[in-house]
C-alpha cells in the first residue's frame, strides 16, 4: 500500500489533481479490500482522498468521504479520541470553505473540548484550535463569543510562547480585529501597534535568510495585517477628527508605507548592493555564480518542448541550487551593512528633506475591513517641515479600477477628449497640493496605470503636466534616501536601437516563427525604422557633451551585447516591448507553467533576432534575443543613472498592491538603475523618436533629469495635442 500512498503524495506539490485522482482511488480500494471498509487504515485514505477533493474545490465529495471517516473513528477509537477530533477538524474546514459556518461551528467547538481533555490547555493544539473557533465566531458576527476566545488564546500563547512569538502577534491581531470591529478604538489602536512592531520584528530577523521567492510567500501571509491596520488608522482618524491627537495616527500610517511599500523591491536592492560593494572576492563570485544558474533556468524553458528533450539537464536541481545559494548570499550580505542602510527611515526625514515648494504623496489602496466590495484609495500629502501628512480620500475604488479606468484607457486608445478622468483620478488631490511645484507621489494599484500628466481639466482646459511637476517613486523614503546618494562620475552611454528582429542568425527553414508569440499577427517581427535616426541623433548630442557612447544597431543590438554592459551611466533601448497576459499560459503545463506564472518572465524588450529560433539550441549556446524582465534583473547596473526603454508597453507588467509593478521597471531598479522610463501604451514610431531627442538635448544642456522630461513632453504637446503622442512615458526613480 505504501507505493500508492507515496505516488500520490508526490502529486501533490505539482498540483497535478486530476492525475493523482486516480491513485487516490486506486489505493482506496486495495486498502478496502485488504483492512476492510471500517478499519483506521481505509479512514485515513478516505481523509487523504478528501483532501485532493477539497483541493479541486470539490467540496460536497470531499464532505461526503469525511463523514464516512468520521463514523469509522468514531466507532473505531470512540468520540473523545483525538483521532476522531482530527476527522471533525478535517469535516470543520470543508464546511467552512463552503460558507456553512452554521455547521463549522459545532464541530469545532467539539474539537476544543476533545483537545482539552486529551492534552491540556497549555498544549499548542489547544490555542490553534481556540484561536479557528475565535476566528469563525468573527464571522457570523458572533462578537462576545469571539472577542472571549481571542483574549484567552492571547494569554495562552504569552504565557507558553512568549510576546515574540509569531503566534501570539497572530492572537493579538485577532484580537485587536474584533475589538476594532466592536468600536473599541482605543484599545484595538494599542493592539494594533504591538501587532505591527512584532511583524516588522519578524520580517527584520526572517529576511536575511530567504530568498526572494521565500520573501514574497512570508510577506504575502502578514501583508493583510498591514492592510488592516492601515484601514483602521484611516477609521479611527475620521472618527476622532475633532481630537487635536487624532493626526498622530496619520504620521503612524505614514511611517508603516514607508517600512513596508515595495519592501520586497527594498529587500532585494539592499542584498545586491551589500554584495557587490563588500569587497568580498568569494562573496561576489557567489553571486556570479548564482547570476549564471538563473540564466540557465530561463534559457531551458526558452526551448521549444522538443528541444528540452534533448537536453541533459535536471531542471528542478538547478532550481533548488539556485534557491539555496540565494538564501546563503542574502545571508552572508547582512555582514556588510553600512550605519546608513540599517536606518528605519520616519516620516520627518521625508518632511525635512522636501523643499518649500515641493511634496512627497503616497497613494495607498485599501479595504474596509468589515465590507464586501469596499476597496477605497487614500492619499498621505507630506508637505515640507511638517511630519503630519494630509490625508484625503478616493471613496469609490471599484469603479476607478473598472469603468474609470476603461473609459480613460480608451480615451487614449481611440484618441478622443476625456473629460471625466480629470475629476475621478486628480481632482481629489489636486486641492491638497496647492502652492507645490513638485510633487513625488509613490503609486498604488490602479494608478500605476495611468499617466497623471495626461489629465485635463475640462474648465480650465490645462493639463496636470501644465502646472505640476510629477516624480515617480517607489516608495517616497526614496526621497530623503537618494538625497544622499552620489551621482556616478563616467559619462558612458549605450544606445540600442534599429533592431534585425527577423534575421542575423542561423536559422532551420523549418523553424517556426516566434512573432506570433510576442503579439504579432504576422510571422516577422516589425521593424521600426525612426529608431535610427533615434539613436544616431542621440549619440551626436551626447558627444557633443563630451559623453562616451556606442551604439548597437541591426544585428549588433543583441540580447549578448546588452548583458555585457558593467555599470553604464545610461543606456537607451529603442525596440519593441512585449506582455504576455495569463491567457497566453494556456499552453504550458507542470513546472513550466510554474515556472512562466512569474510575471517577470512574461514581460520583456526584443532585441536581434527575436523573431527565430536559433538552430542547434541549448542552454549553453547563448541567447534567444527575447530579454525578459527576469534577465533584466541580472544586469550590472549598480553605477547607472537611468535606463530609458523607448519601447512599446514598457511599464506594463502585474501590478502588485504596496509592491509596484512587476514587470521591467521593476527589473532594471532591481538591477540597479537610479530610475527608469519606459511606456503605459503602445506608442507612435516617429513621436517617440521626437520626444527622445528633446529630452536628451533638455537634460545635457540642463543637468535636471526629470525638469527635462516634462518640458520635453510640453514641448512635444504643443506639436501633437493628443496625449497619445507626448504621454505615454513615465520616469520612475530619483
Amino acid at each position: 500500500m505504501l507505493f500508492w500512498k507515496n505516488q500520490v503524495q508526490e502529486h501533490r506539490p505539482k498540483k497535478y489533481y486530476d492525475e493523482a485522482e486516480p491513485l487516490y482511488l486506486k489505493s482506496k480500494k486495495l486498502i478496502e479490500g485488504q483492512f476492510g471498509g471500517m478499519h483506521a487504515e481505509y479512514s485515513t485514505t478516505l481523509q487523504n482522498l478528501a483532501t485532493l477533493y477539497q483541493l479541486q474545490g470539490k467540496y460536497k465529495e470531499a464532505e461526503s468521504l469525511l463523514l464516512q471517516s468520521l463514523e469509522i473513528d468514531k466507532k473505531t477509537f470512540g468520540d473523545t479520541h483525538p483521532q476522531y477530533g482530527i476527522s471533525l477538524q478535517n469535516l470543520a474546514t470543508v464546511y467552512q470553505k463552503q460558507g456553512d459556518f452554521a455547521k463549522a461551528q459545532p464541530l469545532l467547538e467539539q474539537v476544543l473540548l476533545i483537545t482539552e481533555n486529551s492534552v491540556g490547555k497549555d498544549h499548542p493544539s489547544y490555542s490553534i484550535t481556540l484561536s479557528n473557533l475565535a476566528a469563525l465566531y468573527q464571522v457570523p458576527r458572533q462578537p462576545e463569543k469571539s472577542e472571549k476566545a481571542w483574549r484567552e488564546s492571547v494569554e495562552l500563547r504569552r504565557r507558553i510562547l512568549g510576546e515574540k512569538h509569531p503566534d501570539y502577534a497572530r492572537s493579538l491581531y485577532g484580537l485587536a480585529t474584533i475589538t476594532f470591529a466592536k468600536g473599541q478604538l482605543v484599545e484595538a489602536k494599542s493592539l494594533y501597534e504591538k501587532v505591527v512592531a512584532n511583524y516588522l520584528e519578524q520580517i527584520r530577523e526572517n529576511f536575511p535568510s530567504m530568498s526572494e521567492k521565500e520573501k514574497g510567500a512570508f510577506y504575502a501571509k502578514i501583508k493583510p495585517v498591514f492592510d488592516t491596520y492601515q484601514d483602521f488608522c484611516v477609521q479611527y482618524y475620521y472618527r476622532n477628527k475633532q481630537d487635536p491627537q487624532a493626526t498622530i495616527v496619520l504620521k503612524e500610517l505614514y511611517d508603516i508605507q514607508l517600512a513596508t511599500k515595495a519592501i520586497l523591491l527594498n529587500a532585494t536592492n539592499k542584498v545586491r548592493t551589500r554584495i557587490l560593494t563588500s569587497g568580498d572576492p568569494d562573496l561576489i563570485k557567489n553571486f556570479q555564480q548564482w547570476i549564471a544558474i538563473k540564466e540557465e533556468i530561463v534559457r531551458y524553458y526558452s526551448l521549444s518542448e522538443e528541444e528540452r528533450k534533448e537536453q541533459v539537464v535536471n531542471v528542478s536541481n538547478l532550481q533548488q541550487q539556485a534557491n539555496d545559494l540565494e538564501k546563503a548570499l542574502s545571508s552572508k550580505s547582512e555582514s556588510f551593512k553600512s550605519q546608513f542602510d540599517q536606518q528605519v527611515i520616519q516620516t520627518e526625514q521625508v518632511a525635512s528633506t522636501l523643499k518649500s515648494d515641493e511634496a512627497a504623496v503616497e497613494i495607498i489602496r485599501l479595504k474596509r475591513k468589515f465590507e464586501k466590495d469596499s476597496v477605497y484609495y487614500v492619499g498621505l500629502i507630506l508637505k515640507p517641515g511638517n511630519p503630519t501628512p494630509d490625508l484625503i480620500i478616493w471613496p469609490y475604488g471599484t469603479k476607478l479600477e473598472t469603468r474609470y479606468y476603461r473609459y480613460h484607457r480608451n480615451t487614449i486608445k481611440f484618441r478622443y477628449e476625456d473629460s471625466l478622468s480629470y475629476k475621478h483620478f486628480w481632482l481629489p488631490l489636486e486641492a491638497g497640493l496647492a502652492g507645490v511645484r513638485h510633487a513625488f507621489i509613490s503609486s498604488d494599484g490602479i494608478f500605476n496605470k495611468v499617466n497623471v500628466n495626461t489629465l485635463r481639466n475640462p474648465k480650465t482646459k490645462q493639463w496636470v503636466l501644465d502646472n505640476v511637476s510629477i516624480g515617480l517613486v517607489s516608495n517616497t523614503s526614496e526621497v530623503y534616501t537618494n538625497s544622499q546618494i552620489k551621482s556616478a562620475s563616467s559619462n558612458s552611454a549605450y544606445l540600442f536601437g534599429a533592431v534585425d528582429f527577423n534575421g542575423g542568425v542561423q536559422v532551420v527553414g523549418t523553424t517556426r516563427s516566434l512573432a506570433r508569440s510576442y503579439g504579432f499577427t504576422d510571422n516577422v517581427i516589425p521593424n521600426l525604422p525612426a529608431t535610427e535616426k533615434e539613436v544616431d541623433e542621440i549619440g551626436v548630442l551626447l558627444t557633443q557633451q563630451q559623453w562616451t557612447s556606442q551604439r548597437f544597431k541591426t544585428v549588433e543590438a543583441s540580447e549578448d551585447n546588452l548583458k555585457k554592459l558593467d555599470n553604464p551611466k545610461l543606456i537607451h533601448i529603442a525596440t519593441h516591448g512585449y506582455f504576455m497576459s495569463d491567457v497566453d499560459l494556456d499552453d504550458r503545463e507542470g513546472d513550466e507553467a510554474a515556472f512562466f506564472n512569474n510575471p517577470l518572465l512574461r514581460s520583456g524588450i526584443l532585441l536581434a533576432g527575436a523573431a527565430q529560433r536559433r538552430a542547434f539550441a541549448s542552454i549553453e549556446t547563448g541567447e534567444d534575443g527575447a530579454l525578459s524582465a527576469y534577465e533584466a534583473m541580472n544586469l550590472y547596473l549598480d553605477n547607472t543613472d537611468l535606463v530609458v526603454l523607448s519601447a512599446c508597453e514598457t511599464g506594463l507588467g502585474e501590478v502588485r498592491n504596496g509592491e509596484g509593478v512587476y514587470g521591467l521597471q521593476r527589473s532594471f531598479l532591481v538591477a540597479g538603475s537610479k530610475a527608469v522610463m519606459m511606456s503605459l501604451w503602445q506608442v507612435d514610431d516617429v513621436a517617440t523618436q521626437e520626444l527622445m531627442v528633446k529630452f536628451y538635448s533638455l537634460w545635457l544642456s540642463t543637468g535636471n533629469r526629470q525638469e527635462a522630461f516634462r518640458q520635453a513632453q510640453i514641448a512635444l504637446k504643443e506639436k501633437y495635442s493628443d496625449p497619445y503622442f507626448w504621454g505615454a512615458f513615465v520616469m520612475i526613480g530619483n
